[in-house]
């Protein structure tokens, strides 16, 4: 699991304040156009919110969002299901 990812999930959700998927790459130094930094940063949120909902947390995942901040990527959803949250 990245702690710097968990870290700055961390903060934004202290901040109440989401933060795309792109300013998330930018600040590892990951490029959003390469599919591989993009699927590292999925298998990233997906350990993160694993670890949280172990601990009985919050899915920090939710943090992350698409550029205009109005809903999540896919795998959100897939996780969320898979932990047994929604219908």
């Amino acid at each position: 699991m990245n702690n710097q990812i968990r870290t700055l999930l961390i903060d934004q959700a202290r901040k109440k304040m989401p933060i795309t998927y792109g300013d998330v790459m930018k600040k590892l130094g990951l490029d959003h156009n390469n599919i591989d930094h993009r699927n590292s940063l999925s298998n990233e949120l997906y350990a993160i919110s694993k670890f949280e909902h172990e601990h009985e947390r919050p899915l920090l995942s939710s943090m992350a969002m698409y550029s205009k901040l109005a809903d999540h990527g896919p795998g959100f959803y897939e996780l969320a299901e898979e932990f047994g949250f929604g219908d």
